[in-house]
């Protein structure tokens, strides 16, 4: 079923001038692949070759689930690390979405072990199937770029699914189908399991934020305090990963340290744009900071994907954002980085559902002045540099240039760009600034 834009839901994807977004009573299918995030740390140890062996793994094992999902004209709304959400649409000629999504599980589990990267690998699948709403909002987050937010009760009739799955087991809670008649088995297109659809990605040291947004847990999206969220990222070395909703309520996931000048800069940073966070609704958000080796690359196949940050440090960082006492937690790594630059009020060892005891640190949001920007602007040496050269060059030799800053939503083009007006004013440049839609 999908097309157009690879990294959005197909039912998003339509021409309109206003917000898109769309409510569905569905018949859904959720995966998990388990043992999937210690293979990927494991690999990630392992540096540049690390990257292109995870990489050609996913590709295999993505490849089999994306495909036989798309073969069976589901639509995927969105991935999860390890984890993926489908809903299966009612089509013309094609319009028994129960019984599709049930052949879409015996496919995905028939051919799962023939697509493990690894025979020694403990690394397994679990499918549930069931009813729900959800709904599904398209955000602009800046001038081009957009997120996808799913909300609604879907994540509430998960939960207790989810349950079931850790003892590994598949759960079919969908209706029965009153038809008996066969059902063609659909198999992926052999190209959806090959490597090489997509690039490899890589490996880097990056700080992960997870962000709960407070009491967000019904159908409207936060638009308003979203946007404004991802474009205080940047001014701190931040990029924007993904938004959405799980049980618990909204999330923004974030990464620090894409273009830092060091791993401590890149810690601090994302405890300064903490510190920083507007309230949603009067109430401070919750969050979990954790520092390590992480993988940076798309999963799902060409057709459908979106671009992941896999790894240990991505674990944690959620982990630590769940602590019933809520305020901003950070892993030992994190807190290894930055010093004494931020104060801890609590030092605890936190026993985290999967990971068990945990050294973790409550830190005090900075409540004085705050830094100029200019000031605070961490990362993005190369571009500045390169930035600044050419601003000597017209003040001083009267040579100009043209450059194009171009990135998805949360890499920092608008500090950027902010930083080198607030360059040239200080060399008494004459500045002329436009917006278009």
């Amino acid at each position: 079923m999908q097309g157009g834009e690879p990294r959005r839901p197909a039912l998003l994807q339509q021409d309109s001038s206003g917000p898109l977004w769309s409510r569905r009573e569905a018949t859904c299918l959720f995966l998990d692949v388990s043992g999937f995030t210690r293979w990927a740390a494991g690999l990630a140890e392992g540096g540049s070759d690390g990257a292109g062996e995870m990489s050609d793994g996913m590709a295999r094992i993505h490849g089999h689930l994306v495909g036989t999902l798309l073969a069976h004209d589901a639509d995927i709304l969105g991935f999860a690390g390890d984890a993926l959400l489908a809903w299966f649409p009612g089509l013309a000629g094609r319009d028994r979405p129960v019984r599709r999504a049930r052949q879409a599980a015996a496919v995905l589990l028939e051919g799962f072990a023939g697509v493990l990267p690894d025979a020694n690998a403990s690394i397994g699948l679990k499918i549930a199937l069931f009813q729900s709403d959800f709904v599904a909002t398209q955000v602009t987050v800046d001038a081009s770029d957009v997120v996808t937010w799913i909300s609604g009760p879907v994540w509430q009739s998960l939960l207790p699914i989810t349950h079931d799955m850790l003892a590994g087991v598949s759960v079919d809670r969908l209706p029965a189908d009153s038809e008996q008649a066969e059902v063609p088995v659909v198999r992926p297109l052999a190209a959806e399991a090959s490597p090489g659809g997509l690039p490899h990605g890589r490996i880097r040291v990056l700080t992960v934020v997870f962000v709960r947004i407070p009491g967000n847990t019904g159908d409207e999206c936060p638009t308003a305090w979203l946007r404004a969220t991802v474009a205080s990222l940047g001014t701190y070395g931040g990029a924007l990963s993904k938004v959405s909703q799980d049980e618990k309520g909204g999330v923004l996931i974030a990464c620090f340290g894409l273009h830092a000048d060091g791993s401590g800069d890149a810690a601090h940073g994302a405890l300064c744009w903490l510190a920083a966070l507007s309230p949603y609704e009067g109430q401070p958000v919750a969050a979990g900071v954790a520092t390590g080796r992480v993988f940076l690359g798309p999963v799902g196949t060409s057709r459908r994907f979106e671009d992941a940050v896999l790894g240990h440090p991505v674990n944690r960082a959620a982990r630590l954002s769940m602590h019933g006492e809520g305020g901003i937690w950070c892993d030992e790594a994190t807190f290894a980085v930055v010093g004494e630059r931020h104060e801890v009020l609590t030092r605890d060892l936190l026993d985290l559902k999967g990971l068990g005891l945990v050294a973790a640190y409550r830190t005090r949001p900075w409540s004085g002045q705050y830094l100029p920007q200019a000031e605070v602007f961490v990362g993005r040496a190369r571009e500045r540099d390169l930035l600044e050269v050419s601003l000597r060059d017209l003040a001083t030799k009267g040579r100009g240039a043209a450059y194009v800053l171009a990135g998805p939503a949360g890499q920092g083009k608008s500090a950027l760009l902010a930083h080198t007006v607030a360059q040239a004013e200080q060399m008494g440049l004459p500045i002329l600034v436009l917006r278009g839609k």
